[in-house]
């Protein structure tokens, strides 16, 4: 078994690196798509909540994030990282 590992060690290196590499691809792309999404959900909480409902609107911003998410990028993506997306 060793000698397996060994003599295929270039390919499980090769194999870790491409999944890293994909995992934070995976990831930019959802941060994208998810800022476009967070930008819409704000607008909208701002029209249907109004001023001085600051806690409110991102609550319901971050809830209708989670609500749209795949389960994978769940997995990825924090809702720290969400909350401050909806920061910005």
């Amino acid at each position: 078994m060793i000698d397996f590992l060994i003599n295929n060690l270039d390919f499980f290196l090769i194999f870790i690196i491409a999944v890293i590499a994909s995992i934070i691809m995976a990831r930019r792309g959802q941060i994208k798509k998810i800022k476009e999404i967070v930008l819409a959900l704000c607008v909208n909480a701002e029209i249907t909540y109004g001023g001085g409902t600051g806690a409110i609107k991102k609550a319901s911003v971050i809830e209708a994030i989670y609500d749209i998410l795949p389960g994978w990028a769940k997995i990825f993506i924090s809702e720290k990282k969400i909350s401050e997306l909806v920061e910005e």
